[in-house]
């Protein structure tokens, strides 16, 4: 149906999703055109950006192909400031053989305080020369300087950001969370994990929206006034009693009467966006929904189309516009694209004080994504004193060439984030990473072995590596656990080959099988007890298992597959 090709730059930097340049003509042994592509640059000013020598994004051109149709290329040229924050996304159309300013989309005047709040912000509509938003922030005082109070718009009150003229300022609880919006008129109550429970519009009948969690947080319903409820069913959806969709990792599946399905396909951006919502027909495909975003996640108007309405948009979340609310679910806070601003405040916003608790992917939504709406706390790299640089970088590029996805250090110079999710051969290594940073348990990857001993021997990291659990118990009953990697990028451990040969060990396999064991640990399910399920393997079961999915991992980067038992004796 439809082939996605991914090009990268000898840094390793995504540089293509297909190619918008070549008119949507059939290309790489396809059947069908392509429906959505993308390109980047980062160094290169072809299409007239400012250039970018440190991951930031320059230019980004797109188009789509709607039945059989290729509209033209968009364009958005970016600016930041000397923070890496997003201070302006110039919009262009192409026309004829040349980009053309047509006056609208485009954003720009993005400014920030000193706590890297938004101050102000401008941002043009689909009518050429419309100005929808044309903002003012206003924050609390010095004890609460993130707090968000008021807002003023220059621009259309009804479309962007809904300003209602002369609203008294927001209003927020004990925990900062956002009580009330008097520009939206809707009212928030919250439960014990900060999370919204019950939100009322404060006009039009008061109408409600109530929703249930499980006692982790997770969402199990939502009932809207007038409507059916809304039942969440790891990924399978109902509305009332009837099933509604099941998703998957490419799309979802719909009921089509009895008991068929409709297969609905999403084309996903670097960011994990959803752009593009095909079906099969044939030999052919269904064109659903295409779908466009300004920087910070907000719909354009004017641009795309939505039948049937998909409401997992902007990095996969759900976008919730029952009563005009329009704030996407980020699963530990909520979300409003037209402020670009989170409604509560990180979990986590203790460790990673140099940025506003509010803010959203450190003001650079380019670049980052936040998967959870949480700061980035779950693989940390910590050298021992007096090496913290060579050691934290080679560390990095070991970890970095384990995985498709590009990482960076956030702000605190030791939490490790995917960036940009990538697509390529190295799935193993990609999702076990995934995994870790999803997780609520911390692994720290450190060569600081002071006072650690295996048996009464100190730890040498020249010929082993180790992986601690935070809490033993916890790493083998189901419960989970955090977990501490003892690794060394100069290791010079050997392993044991299918043919009974030794082999000194590649750096990075070594860390990933560590972090394989960390992952056993982070689930609760390391099996160190147990026998190993083929007699012949010398090791216990957990070493046995962790060794299966070392080489899986071995096999995608291309490298010696370690014995897992079997292989003839030989040195």
């Amino acid at each position: 149906m439809q082939s996605l090709d991914y090009t990268y730059n000898i840094r390793g930097w995504l540089t293509a999703i297909n190619d918008p340049s070549n008119g949507c003509a059939v290309q790489n042994g396809d059947q069908l055109a392509d429906l959505f592509n993308m390109s980047f640059e980062y160094e290169t000013s072809a299409n007239g950006g400012t250039v970018q020598y440190n991951g930031n994004i320059s230019t980004i051109q797109w188009n789509t192909n709607i039945n059989g149709s290729c509209n033209p290329r968009n364009l958005y040229r970016f600016s930041y400031d000397f923070n890496n924050r997003l201070t302006a996304a110039d919009y262009r159309a192409w026309s004829g053989a040349a980009w053309i300013d047509p006056s609208k989309y485009t954003e720009n005047n993005i400014t920030y305080d000193l706590n890297g709040n938004l101050k102000t912000y401008f941002r043009r509509g689909a009518t050429p020369g419309s100005t929808i938003d044309n903002l003012t922030y206003a924050y609390g005082d010095a004890f609460r300087p993130d707090r968000l109070t008021n807002m003023f718009d220059g621009g259309d009150a009804t479309k962007g950001f809904i300003y209602t003229v002369g609203a008294v300022n927001y209003q927020y609880d004990a925990k900062g969370n956002l009580i009330q919006d008097n520009h939206k008129k809707f009212s928030f109550a919250y439960n014990f994990m900060n999370l919204p429970h019950t939100i009322v519009k404060l006009a039009k009948g008061a109408n409600t929206i109530t929703i249930t969690y499980s006692a982790d947080g997770e969402k199990l319903s939502k009932a809207t006034t007038g409507g059916q409820t809304k039942s969440y069913v790891s990924g399978i959806e109902y509305s009332g009693l009837t099933l509604e969709a099941i998703y998957f990792a490419e799309g979802r599946c719909t009921p089509n009467g009895g008991t068929a399905f409709n297969y609905d396909y999403t084309i996903k951006d670097h960011l994990g966006n959803a752009r593009e919502n095909f079906r099969a027909n044939g030999a052919g495909l269904i064109h659903l929904e295409d779908m466009h975003y300004y920087p910070f996640g907000m719909l354009m108007e004017g641009m795309g189309t939505n039948s049937p309405v998909n409401d997992y948009t902007y990095n996969g979340k759900e976008l919730n516009e029952d009563f005009g609310l329009n704030l996407y679910d980020y699963g530990a806070r909520w979300y409003d694209a037209s402020a670009s601003r989170f409604t509560a405040v990180d979990p986590k916003a203790n460790d990673f004080t140099k940025w506003s608790s509010y803010s959203f992917t450190f003001n650079n939504p380019i670049r980052f994504m936040d998967p959870e709406g949480l700061a980035p706390e779950d693989i940390i790299i910590r050298a021992k004193k007096n090496d913290e640089t060579n050691y934290k970088e080679r560390t990095f590029q070991e970890l970095q060439s384990l995985t498709d996805d590009k990482l960076a250090f956030a702000s605190d110079g030791e939490t490790v984030v995917v960036i940009e999710q990538g697509s390529g051969e190295k799935t193993e290594g990609t999702g076990l990473i995934r995994d870790l940073v999803a997780s609520d348990k911390k692994v720290t990857i450190t060569n600081d072995t002071k006072g650690v001993t295996v048996g009464e021997n100190p730890v040498n990291l020249e010929t082993n590596a180790i992986t601690l659990a935070n809490s033993p118990s916890n790493a083998s009953n189901g419960v989970g656990t955090g977990s501490k990697v003892l690794y060394s990028p100069d290791t010079q451990a050997h392993f044991t080959k299918e043919d009974g040969t030794r082999q000194k060990a590649e750096p990075n396999a070594v860390l990933a099988h560590e972090l394989i064991h960390a992952d056993n640990m982070r689930t609760g399910t390391r099996e160190v007890g147990k026998k190993p399920l083929n007699p012949d393997y010398k090791s216990n079961r957990e070493e046995e298992k962790t060794t299966i999915r070392e080489n899986v991992i071995r096999t995608q980067m291309h490298q010696t597959l370690r014995d897992v038992g079997g292989a003839p004796k030989k040195r």
